[in-house]
């Protein structure tokens, strides 16, 4: 029971009352059951992963001075990314330097792909292989069918141009920029 103080009205004692009985009380052994059972979610990029650790995190009842700890080695036990794990663990990472290597190692997981295929373009196209004129320089018909001979679809990677069905992602979805009409391989 607890008594009225001066000058507190009935209603606001009423309320005090009942507030502190409905009081959601937090279990701290179900909290970090939970915590200790995240997993980064098929699709779930890395910094919301962490998020979710660092909420996580503030509801079990660590002490402060090992939070980071904790959210650090949830990271390495939850992540989806074996390369991620593997550079923490061998490089003994603290958080700051674990979510920035991850978030590294995330966006290169996602581009390099596509930043690879480019490359490979480009280096089939270099200006060595251009036939020049006896004067050193090159023609624009020599380019031309320098170009034409070695073509292959910017879309599908596909020889070029296709046969009567067309190209074969003109109706797919990319799943790294969701725009149609190319595959991933060949994302821009």
């Amino acid at each position: 029971y607890q008594r009225r103080v001066r000058g507190e009205s009935e209603y606001k004692h009423a309320r005090k009352v009942v507030d502190a009985k409905l009081k959601k009380t937090s279990n701290q052994t179900f909290e970090t059951f939970k915590f200790r059972n995240l997993r980064q979610k098929g699709g779930e990029g890395f910094a919301n992963f962490v998020h979710r650790c660092e909420v996580g995190v503030n509801k079990c009842g660590f002490h402060a001075a090992d939070r980071d700890r904790h959210i650090r080695d949830q990271i390495v036990f939850g992540t989806s990314s074996n390369d991620i794990r593997e550079k923490a663990i061998s490089e003994n990472l603290q958080l700051k330097a674990l979510t920035q290597k991850g978030l590294g190692i995330e966006s290169s997981a996602q581009f390099g792909p596509a930043i690879r295929v480019k490359e490979e373009v480009f280096a089939a196209f270099t200006q060595k292989d251009i036939p020049r004129r006896p004067n050193g320089r090159s023609s624009k018909l020599a380019r031309f069918d320098n170009k034409i001979a070695e073509r292959s679809c910017y879309k599908c990677g596909g020889s070029y141009p296709h046969d009567q069905r067309g190209c074969p992602a003109a109706n797919h979805r990319c799943r790294a920029c969701g725009r149609t009409g190319h595959f991933v391989e060949y994302c821009w």
